[in-house]
């Protein structure tokens, strides 16, 4: 708008409204990309949390018996970190019959007292199960006089 000096101007009052709803959107976006952001960020700590528990669960591992061979008891030793749920020693023999399932209750550096008495000579395959995933296993050898 041009006054009588020839000088512009700029009625206001009809610019507020406009600003005001330009606002509103602006604001409308900010806050659906902040929502998004969110979303990443819950999205990005369950795969940390994944890839987390994968790691732990590699870290799981069965160190080696003793004595071996053994004719009457042997000490298995394992670690097991504290965040591991369910751990688990299963003895198989070498045709993949399950002769003894142990649940693990200890954390961190450990170990277990196997007996032989209900098993015969031979060679049998102790594995370490951790949360649903076999992560190492070991021979022991039974050599009864």
């Amino acid at each position: 708008m041009v006054d009588e000096t020839g000088y512009m101007s700029i009625k206001y009052n009809t610019l507020i409204p406009i600003l005001t709803e330009a606002m509103k959107e602006q604001q409308k976006k900010i806050n659906k990309q902040q929502e998004d952001l969110e979303e990443l960020k819950r999205e990005i700590n369950s795969v940390k949390a994944l890839l987390s528990k994968d790691k732990t669960i590699e870290k799981s591992q069965l160190l080696r018996n003793s004595p071996n061979p053994f004719s009457d008891k042997t000490e298995i030793s394992f670690y097991i970190p504290i965040e591991v749920g369910n751990a688990y020693l299963t003895i198989v023999n070498l045709e993949g019959k399950v002769m003894k399932q142990i649940e693990v209750k200890g954390r961190g550096l450990n170990s277990i007292t196997l007996e032989a008495r209900d098993m015969q000579q031979g060679v049998y395959v102790c594995t370490l199960n951790v949360d649903g995933k076999n992560t190492d296993s070991i021979k022991l050898s039974i050599s009864k006089d």
